[in-house]
């Protein structure tokens, strides 16, 4: 299991496709940023996809509170910003200049921020299920909601966050598809548990407490975008 060390001192966790042994400076690098709850795992199809490591260096990063990742939790609300930084301090650590990125839900918005702070180091955007620029009033209420509920367990005797939250999760991220079954086994690995009510909060002030980008932040992105959405997207239909 690679961990890269940033300037800051913190420790990353990072994969690179189980047939790659290490990065190929022949080639150029796409960084894969997985969504909220889950790890770099859950984009294994593309970081070992045959196909696409002829052309690039696949990489993916475990990035904050999640995985295997070594950031201490703090009881701040979650700082897009600063996790952006810190993954571009990861590609520094990782002696990477400039690079592809393919970002999926919150790992579209960190490909957003970082294309604000780095726009010469970022060659693309690869953005997929990506949230709008802001959140609605109706979201937002439910996100706060959400989080209340997530204060109790599951009371089943576990660790578990309430069978409810569990259900609005696999709606969330599934909808009617069959791999909704693959959220409640993603979710006993993940940080997201009744007692780490830290992480609840960081994790849910991600949705409500949610930080718009500016004008001029927009205007500073000037590598090519990709935006791929889903047509059953439940929380943030096409129509919208």
């Amino acid at each position: 299991m690679p961990y890269i060390k940033t300037s800051d001192d913190l420790t990353f966790h990072y994969a690179l496709p189980s047939f790659q042994a290490s990065i190929d400076p022949q080639k150029p690098t796409m960084l894969l940023l997985h969504p909220r709850i889950f790890d770099l795992h859950v984009l294994d199809p593309q970081l070992n996809c045959e196909r696409l490591s002829k052309g690039f260096n696949l990489l993916a990063v475990d990035h904050h509170w999640h995985g295997l990742t070594k950031v201490p939790m703090d009881s701040d609300l979650y700082d897009f910003k600063r996790v952006a930084k810190d993954l571009l301090a990861v590609m520094d650590a990782l002696k990477i200049a400039q690079f592809h990125l393919f970002g999926v839900q919150v790992g579209a918005i960190l490909g957003l921020r970082m294309a604000t702070m780095a726009p010469n180091r970022i060659l693309s955007l690869l953005l997929c299920s990506t949230p709008p620029p802001q959140e609605s009033p109706q979201n937002v209420q439910t996100y706060r909601a959400m989080r209340e509920v997530c204060r109790d367990s599951a009371g089943d005797g576990t660790d578990s966050i309430p069978q409810e939250i569990v259900n609005a999760g696999k709606w969330i991220y599934f909808g009617s598809h069959k791999d909704a079954e693959l959220f409640p086994i993603w979710l006993k690995t993940s940080n997201l548990k009744a007692s780490n009510q830290e992480y609840v909060e960081k994790f849910f002030s991600s949705l409500y407490a949610r930080e718009p980008m500016s004008d001029a932040e927009w205007a500073s992105i000037t590598c090519p975008v990709l935006l791929m959405h889903g047509d059953d997207d439940r929380v943030y239909p096409l129509d919208d």
